[in-house]
């Protein structure tokens, strides 16, 4: 009979633990509201297509304002809990107008230094039309006045339409920004590389501008990669009349195309007379190239996923004769892509929802993750996910743009990407952090131990494992450095189970793991 009742008593303390677990793929409901974080920056609108994160653990989400069909560069910081930097810009956003009639970035770099680098295009009406753009930023937002004129590169390749959507940064700190360039009657695969300063890399193709026609129709290049021998690869779809087929082209670092890659230096793909297209890239540590994008039958857009060789042919190992092709539901857009530790893909996109898949390296779709590998998260009437980040402690952050009715606004969800555990990233400013009695009981008292390298305000707060904020345990209080020793009654009500106390700042935050029995 007593063992009878000590097993009855673990099955009732599993069903009570589980249901507080952070599942793969769950919301973390420590980042924003719920795991989510969207709200008007301006009257207008405001999109978001790229996004990078700092070393600090902030987060950066650019793409440009709208006002009235006139757009300007725009790009916000987050702090690591979802609200946005005071110190960056005003209120945390930075808008920068290029004196174009539409400025947008598609790209975003961040330099050792700390400076922020915009990439994509302005239009100048009935003169050189479209052309390419750099902004950079110093890492406070305003503009870095020793980049190009006031922070501010254009470059117009051909008189015409010339739009950039890619950008990468060379180890050397050059900068290669990709997309298309008008040349002889229609738009072709063009790279540009720039000196540190701004100015073209005249020892890059010619006068620091590399072209590559791959046919007679029109190249439409979305994403670029760095080998680490420094070839440069490019890639995106292309089309000559009947549908569009993907291309994947590589070039040596000085911007000749590598001719030992595919077929003169391009791997093309036309599945089954669908239109097909790439629009991100991935380089593994293997030298092995993965590709991401659409494959379109029947007007439905489906997950489409490459694997190649170096060398360009496709790696037979993965999916079904190197490509993987999914259909998940209706509007399937593959925007963007990174690998984990682990060697697992994970991807963002999607057709109104923010669509998050995580991949097995063979290019199936992993089932522990959300359901049978598939996170759908619906945000205001619709919305569009174009960038996937990983936090230094794994955490995937995905933003976009999403609409409330009115218009369209920065939206960025943060999900928790293993079981078990809410993790933060430890500030410096916390020499020692340490809770006694551990375990403890609910409604008992417990002690924290904190060590201040500096004075700070700080606040106390206890969080669920996933999490989830469930009392400021002490809001704001002024503290000196040095040690701390205080006490905490804790709620009565909570159930046995993984909880963690947060201690913040301004200058970020720690946590430590509680065991309530």
């Amino acid at each position: 009979m007593k063992t009878l009742s000590i097993f009855s008593s673990i099955i009732i303390l599993i069903f009570i633990i589980q249901p507080v677990m952070a599942q793969p793929g769950s919301l973390d409901e420590s980042f924003g509201t719920g795991g989510i974080i969207t709200a008007p920056l301006t009257t207008h609108g405001e999109h978001g297509y790229a996004a990078t994160i700092q070393p600090d653990g902030k987060i950066l989400v650019a793409g440009f304002q709208d006002v009235s069909g006139n757009q300007n560069f725009a790009v916000a910081r987050y702090n690591t809990n979802g609200s946005l930097d005071n110190s960056f810009g005003t209120g945390g956003l930075v808008l920068f107008d290029a004196g174009t009639e539409s400025d947008a970035a598609w790209a975003l770099a961040l330099q050792d230094d700390g400076k922020i680098i915009l990439g994509g295009s302005v239009y100048n009406q009935n003169t050189t039309f479209d052309d390419y753009a750099l902004v950079r930023l110093n890492s406070d937002g305003t503009p870095d006045n020793t980049f190009g004129t006031g922070g501010l590169v254009i470059t117009d390749i051909d008189g015409y339409w010339d739009n950039a959507y890619a950008m990468v940064l060379q180890t050397d700190g050059k900068i290669l920004l990709a997309g298309e360039g008008y040349i002889t009657s229609n738009r072709k695969v063009c790279v540009v590389r720039y000196n540190t300063d701004g100015t073209l890399d005249a020892s890059f193709g010619a006068g620091g501008i590399a072209i590559h026609v791959i046919g007679c129709g029109e190249e439409r290049t979305r994403a670029i990669a760095l080998q680490a021998d420094g070839k440069i690869i490019v890639a995106g779809y292309f089309n000559e009349g009947i549908d569009d087929q993907t291309f994947v082209t590589r070039f040596n670092s000085d911007g000749t195309v590598d001719n030992t890659f595919g077929n003169n230096g391009t791997a093309t793909l036309d599945i089954a007379g669908n239109d097909d297209q790439f629009w991100t890239l991935y380089i593994l540590p293997d030298g092995k190239i993965l590709a991401g994008g659409t494959t379109d039958p029947a007007d439905d857009p489906d997950y489409l996923l490459v694997k190649y060789l170096s060398d360009g042919t496709l790696d037979n190992s993965f999916g079904s004769n190197g490509m993987a092709l999914n259909n998940f539901g209706v509007n399937d857009f593959l925007k963007a892509m990174i690998v984990d530790a682990d060697g697992k893909i994970l991807t963002a996109g999607g057709g109104f929802s923010f669509e998050l898949i995580r991949f097995l390296d063979t290019g199936y779709p992993d089932t522990d993750f959300g359901t049978n590998g598939i996170v759908n998260t619906s945000i205001g009437n619709f919305c569009f996910a174009h960038s996937v980040c990983l936090q230094a402690d794994g955490r995937i952050v995905v933003s976009g743009h999403s609409n409330d009715g009115n218009d369209y606004d920065l939206a960025v969800a943060r999900y928790h990407a293993a079981e078990g555990s809410y993790v933060d990233e430890q500030s410096a400013l916390f020499a020692h952090v340490n809770v006694f009695p551990n375990p403890v009981l609910s409604g008992n008292n417990i002690n924290l131990e904190y060590t201040l390298e500096e004075d700070e305000e700080l606040s106390i707060e206890l969080l669920s494992i996933n999490g989830k904020l469930l009392e400021v345990l002490s809001e704001k209080q002024n503290s000196k450095a040095g040690p701390h020793k205080e006490s905490f009654k804790l709620p009565g009500h909570l159930s046995a189970g993984i909880y963690f106390m947060r201690l913040t700042s301004s200058q970020g935050s720690a946590v430590v793991r509680l065991d309530i029995q």
